[in-house]
């Protein structure tokens, strides 16, 4: 009877830990990106995370070599560039945040409008 009772502690264990791979994974398969969406209730798009992750990764290894650099003023110009391309990638992901933000708010609550009575 223990060896049963173990047995299926051990396989709800690791169900739980398949379904929250999934939930918490990436690059994900269609049936594993509709089981994410039964389980937190909200569709995820990660195309464009990936994008803005690969951004800054490249802007991170840039300015890397820019501070590898023995001149003072080519550095100077490396940490330059990368600040203006961080600024792009701030105002890229300020922009695919509002649109995310935007996305989620539903139509009801922009168009509800306040129910008053005039009581005398």
């Amino acid at each position: 009877m223990q060896p049963l009772i173990i047995g299926s502690v051990l396989m709800v264990i690791s169900f739980g830990l398949v379904v929250m791979s999934v939930v918490h994974g990436q690059k994900r398969l269609k049936f594993e990106k509709k089981l994410h969406k039964l389980v937190l209730g909200k569709d995820v798009d990660d195309d464009a995370p990936d994008q803005l992750q690969s951004q800054a990764y490249h802007i991170m290894m840039e300015l890397g070599e820019a501070l590898e650099e023995q001149e003072d003023h080519a550095q100077q110009h490396g940490v330059r560039q990368a600040l203006s391309k961080v600024s792009e990638l701030h105002a890229e992901t300020a922009e695919y945040e509002s649109q995310s933000s935007a996305e989620e708010a539903t139509p009801e609550n922009k168009t509800k409008k306040p129910n008053l009575k005039v009581v005398k």
